[in-house]
């Protein structure tokens, strides 16, 4: 009888490594991904003007090699402004995702371990949540907390804290009766240690790769929040808020719309490519469709 959790070998991780570069469409999706997660950090210091830097002169110019973007009706260089707006997609998106999967694991172990009535009323209510739509639900939200960062981030955890916790309910019903965690329980070892120690470690594979799929999907509600005019306030330019400001521009200015509606899809399509692939490399079994 094992009386601890497997351990993942050199010879695996190499495994892991060889699976996930073989796969071209994950590896595309990791280097958009990256390079978008880089602008995050770095975005105010690399974008060749100021995002809120003025020239009315220049308003609505086409692409071209001054202005990658072309300029909005402002004179305000567009691709500067998609640069530095990354953060604030980033940070909501990222933040909320975190939140959500810590809040979700604790539920989740909790529910999943102990089961009875607190498993039923913990799992009744993220069903309650689940069933409602995301946009419908964060709409409710704001309009009774305000759109500010802190309520974002806030209802992103709320949105997927139920999502997590049924993830990890469903590992821990399972890995909860295996051997070493048998053992843990014969050696007399608490409750607390069973959960954070010998189950929550096998958990967190499969809530990674939840949270990678998540954080697409945040992305998609922060844009789509900022295009009603609920998500991040100005003078941050937040792309969906772009987005909506440009529509009067589309037939004559293109380019103010379409270039941050293209990055938010780029950014979802290569985020959720990336998550495809860590969820073949650690979930072959389940990666496949």
């Amino acid at each position: 009888m094992s009386d601890s959790p497997p351990k993942l070998s050199a010879s695996k991780k190499k495994i892991l490594y060889r699976r996930f570069v073989s796969n071209p469409l994950a590896l595309f999706g990791a280097i958009f991904f990256l390079f978008f997660f880089l602008m995050a950090l770095i975005g105010d210091k690399v974008a060749p003007y100021p995002f809120d830097a003025q020239a009315i002169a220049d308003r609505l110019e086409g692409p071209s090699y001054e202005h990658f973007c072309g300029t909005d009706q402002f004179g305000r260089d567009v691709f500067s402004r998609i640069i530095v707006g990354t953060r604030s997609v980033f940070f909501l998106g990222g933040a909320g995702t975190m939140a959500a999967a810590f809040f979700g694991l604790i539920l989740g172990l909790a529910a999943g371990y102990y089961g009875g009535l607190f498993d039923e009323l913990a799992m009744r209510v993220c069903d309650g949540v689940m069933s409602l739509p995301s946009l419908l639900l964060a709409l409710v939200f704001i309009s009774l907390s305000g759109p500010s960062t802190l309520n974002l981030v806030m209802i992103i955890s709320i949105l997927y804290t139920p999502i997590m916790a049924r993830v990890v309910r469903s590992l821990t019903l399972e890995i909860k009766n295996l051997a070493y965690v048998e053992a843990a329980r014969i050696r007399g070892e608490s409750a607390p240690y069973i959960i954070f120690v010998e189950i929550m470690p096998n958990t967190l594979p499969p809530v990674f790769v939840e949270m990678s799929m998540r954080f697409s999907y945040s992305i998609f509600l922060v844009a789509s929040l900022g295009f009603l005019g609920l998500g991040v306030q100005p003078p941050s330019p937040d792309w969906g808020m772009q987005i909506n400001e440009a529509r009067g521009f589309l037939t004559y200015a293109p380019w103010v719309l379409l270039c941050p509606a293209a990055s938010i899809a780029v950014l979802v399509v290569s985020t959720s490519l990336f998550s495809d692939g860590i969820r073949n490399m650690l979930q072959p079994s389940t990666g496949k469709r």
